[in-house]
């Protein structure tokens, strides 16, 4: 179960971003040991799936775009990361309608949500 002393500060702002995480942490009853580990590991493999997004789009390689945003889209609902999810959601939109300037722009907005949880998960673990 989460400790008072880890929950993210209220005044960082920070705390909406986990919150849907906070939550199923706490329905699982996970430890802070267990739950730090996951997140660890969404933060590395995430930074992974980003950047072969980038690739997939750069190499116009369609099995590695679908393949990715599949892994992307699969782990962030699961870790209930909504608005990673969602810009995923807007990108592969984009991308399958050949828009390549809303692609770039949800692409972006990719990159902001992994900024923002990035921070968030490691005032949180640290």
């Amino acid at each position: 179960m989460l400790n008072q002393h880890t929950q993210i500060d209220e005044a960082t702002g920070l705390d909406s971003v986990l919150s849907g995480f906070q939550a199923l942490a706490e329905e699982l009853e996970m430890d802070d040991e267990i739950r730090n580990d996951l997140l660890r590991s969404f933060l590395d493999r995430c930074r992974g799936f980003l950047e072969g997004l980038k690739q997939s789009v750069e190499m116009d390689d369609t099995d590695l775009f679908e393949r990715t945003t599949h892994s992307l889209k699969g782990l962030s609902g699961n870790m209930r990361f909504t608005e990673l999810n969602q810009a995923n959601e807007n990108f592969t939109d984009a991308v399958k309608q050949g828009d390549t300037v809303a692609a770039q722009m949800a692409l972006q907005t990719m990159h902001n949500e992994y900024k923002k949880l990035e921070k968030a998960i490691l005032s949180l673990i640290d």
